[in-house]
């Protein structure tokens, strides 16, 4: 995400990248917002990767969508007023509780 937050920030006059961690009871969640004058490209809702040879760069959006929901949460971003924002929601499990998970499979 920060990876992706800096590569936003390029050719910024002003740049800045804010990261927010909040816990609250069992959810923790993340924020990072960065300004962006590159063009956001989707697909099917599915952000595409600018990048030269983007498997190379990364877990990318896909790819952190999917940690997320392994986490038993989520991730949602948008891009407004050139201001992208990603958020993600992650359940904070204690190793207590992802034991008796693990041995009820």
């Amino acid at each position: 995400a920060l990876d992706n937050a800096i590569a936003g920030c390029k050719g910024e006059l002003s740049p800045y990248i804010l990261v927010k961690i909040t816990q609250q009871a069992q959810m923790v969640s993340l924020l990072v917002k960065n300004p962006t004058h590159q063009p956001i490209i989707t697909k099917q809702n599915r952000l595409i990767s600018q990048k030269a040879n983007p498997e190379q760069h990364g877990y990318g959006m896909q790819g952190m969508e999917r940690i997320a929901q392994k986490y038993y949460g989520s991730l949602n971003w948008n891009c407004i007023n050139n201001t992208f924002e990603l958020s993600i929601l992650l359940q904070d499990l204690s190793p207590a509780k992802v034991s008796a998970k693990s041995s009820n499979v």
